[in-house]
């Protein structure tokens, strides 16, 4: 069954998902926008969640959860948030000092098993995992290179699962000027973190894709492809 007005969706992850940084109210993260741009598109969703921000959305989103955090959540929260969809948004935390600064490798077998205990609660249930942006903060090269595996390994473990409820999101097309303290997405961030979520997520409503990937931004997407190089990553 497509995606519906009414239908729930379930933004679980970290700070970036929390989108408050510290004690500063930040209500325009990715999830906000996202919701707001299929709300354009003419699909309207349900945000549920554990937790409820300053703007009254509720969410699951804590600054330095890592994968293992997310998983306890959607086991603990399944049956009581009933989810359509689940947005997953973690492994960052996972390739830092939170997560005793795990491979790549690691950090796609813990987001496969998310996927897989989700999958397997009921016939309906999707889920959209974010392909996590590099971090440029100082001393975080292995982090950043366990992000990279991470990266490069995670469209072909989605493709091994259900295609018709599971899908990914590319944030590595952020870039270092789209993270506001080298980590977090910023208003530019955001918007293409919730532009990418809410093509996906498009994917499934009733009207299906909108059409070809739009040009808004100027780095073209990285499906199944190298992730992008330069001078400001």
């Amino acid at each position: 069954m497509p995606l519906a007005n009414g239908n729930k969706i379930w933004f679980v992850g970290d700070s970036k998902t929390k989108g408050e940084i510290g004690n500063t109210a930040y209500t325009k993260s990715y999830r906000h926008r996202t919701v707001a741009r299929l709300a354009s598109m003419g699909l309207t969703l349900t945000p549920v969640g554990t937790y409820t921000d300053t703007a009254g959305v509720k969410h699951s989103g804590v600054n330095s959860t890592t994968l293992t955090q997310h998983l306890a959540e959607i086991q603990g929260k399944f049956s009581t948030h009933a989810p359509d969809l689940i947005v997953l948004d973690g492994g960052t935390n996972d390739a830092g000092s939170p997560g005793g600064y795990s491979s790549g490798d690691t950090i796609v077998t813990r987001i496969a098993t998310i996927v897989d205990w989700v999958l397997a609660q009921n016939a309906t249930v999707r889920i959209l995992v974010n392909r996590q942006p590099l971090v440029f903060t100082p001393g975080s090269a292995t982090q950043t290179g366990a992000l990279r595996r991470a990266a490069q390994l995670l469209p072909a473990m989605i493709a091994s699962k259900d295609q018709a409820r599971t899908r990914w999101f590319d944030s590595t097309i952020l870039r270092r000027s789209d993270l506001f303290d080298d980590v977090h997405p910023d208003d530019g961030g955001a918007d293409r973190q919730a532009h990418m979520a809410a093509d996906q997520i498009q994917r499934w409503s009733a009207t299906g894709w909108l059409g070809a990937w739009s040009t808004d931004f100027d780095i073209p997407p990285t499906v199944g492809g190298a992730i992008s190089s330069g001078a400001d990553w």
